[in-house]
C-alpha cells in the first residue's frame, strides 16, 4: 500500500493522541471538533502517517509567521519533528500552473532518541514519499494530484 490523504478517523485521533498533539504545538482548544476535521497523508499498511502541526510565529512579533512549517512524521510507532521551508521562488503561484511544482527545504529533523539508530536518509527517503502524496495541502489541495510535482532540498 502507499500513501493516501485523508480525514483523520476518531478511532485514530483516539489510538494516536492527535489532539493532545495538536494541542501541544497550538494550545488547548485550538481544534473544536465542530468547525476542524483533523487530516493527514497515512500509509496504513507501514502505520506511518505525516501531518502538519504548526506554522510558527516570530519570537517578539506574534502577527509575522519564521517562514517554517512544522510536521509530525509518525514512523516505526513514534513522531518525528520535520521543520520544512516553502521555497516560493521556486514553487508555483498560480493554481492553474501544469505542472504545479511545490520545492521544499529541509531545515531540521527532530528524532526521539528511541530512533537513533534510524538513518536521516531513511527518514528523508519516507519523507519524500509522504511529501509527493501531501502535494500542497493534503486532502484539502484543490489541484489533481498527477500534475503537482513537489521537490525536497535536504
Amino acid at each position: 500500500m502507499a500513501f493516501i490523504n485523508e480525514y483523520i478517523s476518531e478511532e485514530d485521533i483516539e489510538k494516536y493522541k492527535i489532539n493532545e498533539l495538536m494541542n501541544s504545538y497550538q494550545g488547548e482548544n485550538k481544534f473544536p471538533k465542530k468547525y476542524y476535521k483533523h487530516r493527514w497523508t497515512i500509509d496504513k499498511e507501514r502505520e506511518c502517517w505525516f501531518m502538519w502541526v504548526d506554522m510558527p510565529h516570530e519570537p517578539l512579533d506574534h502577527t509575522r509567521f519564521t517562514g517554517e512549517r512544522i510536521f509530525i512524521l509518525h514512523y516505526k510507532g513514534k513522531n518525528i519533528e520535520i521543520v520544512l521551508r516553502k521555497i516560493f521562488e521556486e514553487s508555483s503561484e498560480v493554481l492553474t500552473d501544469n505542472p504545479f511544482y511545490v520545492t521544499w527545504k529541509l531545515d531540521r529533523i527532530n528524532k526521539p532518541k528511541e530512533l537513533y539508530d534510524v538513518s536521516d536518509s531513511e527518514i528523508i527517503e519516507i519523507l519524500k514519499e509522504a511529501l509527493e502524496v501531501y502535494g500542497t495541502r493534503g486532502i484539502k489541495t484543490s489541484i489533481p494530484q498527477e500534475n503537482i510535482i513537489v521537490n525536497l532540498k535536504v
